[in-house]
């Protein structure tokens, strides 16, 4: 079964192949990564959403990632019901 995460407190200038890099350091393919930009408010920082075919393998990522500094940001990481 699949897991689906929700990645916060990005960079402005974070790129779908960068987050993919992230995750394959530590051994994962993702299978989708979705970047969620507020285009409206021009303010709010990019989500995305990350979606794992292994769900296990996905939660055991998912708390290794969580603090992880990326491009100067830590990470915030949270399953998607």
């Amino acid at each position: 079964m699949a897991a689906r995460f929700q990645m916060q407190n990005l960079p402005f200038d974070v790129h779908k192949t960068g987050l993919e890099a992230v995750f394959r350091y530590y051994g994962i393919i993702v299978s989708d990564i979705e970047i969620i930009r507020d285009h409206c408010q021009g303010a709010g920082r990019p989500v995305a959403i990350v979606t794992i075919d292994e769900a296990e393998t996905g939660k055991r990522v998912m708390y290794r990632l969580i603090g992880t500094a990326y491009l100067g940001r830590d990470i915030d990481l949270r399953e998607v019901p």
